[in-house]
């Protein structure tokens, strides 16, 4: 499976194939390197049509490849110290017919990535990092690790070896959704979602996998958002901020039991919120009484019992009649939260100072084109006077290996391009200024192309 066309999930042996396309397969790799007498480890890729199985061939790499994890998964073989072998004039110890396979891997591609927003890259550090202990994982980063916009977003692969290609789709899936990534936002949701499409379980998944199953792009559902900010509200108030300090605006008195002699104690602290989960904040109120927390929302209320961590970030939570954990660390403006399927940062902020914060920022009625993650200006296709349609395409930025094409939010005429090609800009700088006709109002909108 791919995005981009780069791969996101890969696996051995290929499933659904007829043995006599896998044998024609591996025979077509041996006589194409018999023929150069090539005399290193490398990958012949090969595409197959999906409903002939007829074989194509795509390219030679010369090297070991990303996905190489399934291969030494299902020999046994340590791949990289084969080519050190080779590299060191070493005869191999095995012929190619002594080399045989045994069970099912599947790898897939951890990368610092918002799937729902069409895989844009996202930038941060890495203020958690908890790799699950029954899988392979190959990474390089860790916790206080930077992720900058200066290289490739993968982070890691992880790896699930089984006797079968069910099984080994099964310990991935429960392998991804016990890591823990805060920081930037990785495609762990979306990765998860995919194993379980029933084209990709039953072993008929193309490269056009993403495109069939999610012809307007992937958004994550896995959640109610309701419920998520009910977590999120009473995990801000409980959890105090990254410094481990008490949370400035919840008051003294919520700390106190409610006890008191011959009658229950008064009305519990109340707090006021305000939660964004995308674009739009939304007010909550949040009561915190004795054992519980309730949030009270335009959908409805809810019920949370929070178990706090003996150290780091590991919460339980109680919520509908459920118990799981969730990972959550206060950061200025929000929380960094991991409940369920969801992975990712909730803005939160007393909601009298969310209201003052936009009043400050005023409306700027829509004409404000931002850079949505850090990047180098790798075009800029309008200048001040100019006159620009809503849609249209103003400045290309760059970002790990990818180009984003950034549009206008609305229909004006731009009084303010400032920028050069090759500058580099930080998430949420202005790019471009336009004056509006009328009182039209819109949102950046990006697309992507893989940059070459």
């Amino acid at each position: 499976m791919q995005r981009a066309n780069q791969k996101l999930i890969e696996e051995a042996p290929a499933p659904n194939l007829r043995p006599e396309t896998r044998a024609a397969l591996h025979d077509h790799a041996l006589r194409l390197s018999r023929a150069i007498n090539y005399d290193n480890l490398g990958t012949v890729e090969f595409l197959v049509d999906a409903v002939t199985e007829d074989v194509f061939f795509l390219e030679m790499n010369t090297r070991l490849q990303v996905e190489h994890p399934v291969t030494e998964a299902v020999t046994g073989l340590d791949l990289v110290e084969w080519q050190i072998r080779i590299a060191a004039g070493e005869t191999l110890p095995l012929r190619q017919d002594q080399i045989a396979c045994s069970g099912h891997a599947i790898e897939a591609r951890l990368t610092a990535e918002r799937a729902d927003e069409g895989f844009r890259p996202d930038t941060s550090r890495i203020v958690l990092w908890s790799e699950p202990a029954c899988l392979r994982v190959d990474s390089g980063v860790e916790t206080g690790s930077i992720v900058s916009m200066h290289y490739d977003s993968l982070l890691a692969k992880v790896i699930a070896h089984a006797a079968d290609r069910a099984e080994a789709v099964r310990r991935l899936g429960e392998g991804l959704g016990r890591m823990v990534v805060l920081g930037p936002r990785t495609i762990r949701p979306f990765l998860i979602d995919a194993l379980r499409q029933p084209a990709f379980v039953e072993g008929r998944a193309t490269t056009l996998l993403l495109k069939e199953s999610w012809p307007e792009g992937w958004q994550s559902g896995q959640e109610a958002q309701s419920d998520l900010r009910a977590v999120a509200a009473a995990l801000w108030l409980a959890a105090g901020d990254a410094g481990g300090k008490p949370l400035a605006g919840a008051g003294p008195w919520r700390s106190l039991p409610g006890f008191r002699l011959l009658a229950p104690a008064g009305r519990p602290a109340t707090t006021h919120l305000s939660v964004a989960i995308g674009d739009d904040p939304v007010p909550l109120r949040v009561e915190t009484h004795h054992g519980f927390t309730r949030v009270e929302g335009p959908d409805g209320i809810s019920d949370i019992v929070l178990r706090p961590p003996e150290n780091g970030t590991n919460w339980r939570v109680m919520q509908g009649g459920i118990s799981t954990t969730a990972h959550g660390l206060r950061m200025p403006g929000g929380l960094l939260l991991r409940y369920r399927d969801f992975e990712g940062f909730i803005r939160i902020a007393l909601a009298i100072e969310a209201e003052a914060a936009e009043r400050t920022a005023g409306g700027d009625g829509g004409g404000t084109l931002r850079a949505a993650m850090p990047g180098t200006v790798a075009a800029i296709h309008v200048g001040e006077g100019d006159e620009v349609t809503a849609g249209q395409v103003l400045v290309v930025l760059e970002s790990m290996k990818l180009f984003i094409e950034l549009k206008s939010p609305i229909d004006g005429i731009v009084c303010r391009a400032a920028l050069k090609t090759g500058v580099t800009v930080a998430a949420g700088d202005i790019l471009v200024t336009i004056k509006p006709r009328g009182d039209q109002t819109a949102q950046p909108t990006d697309q992507r192309r893989p940059a070459r």
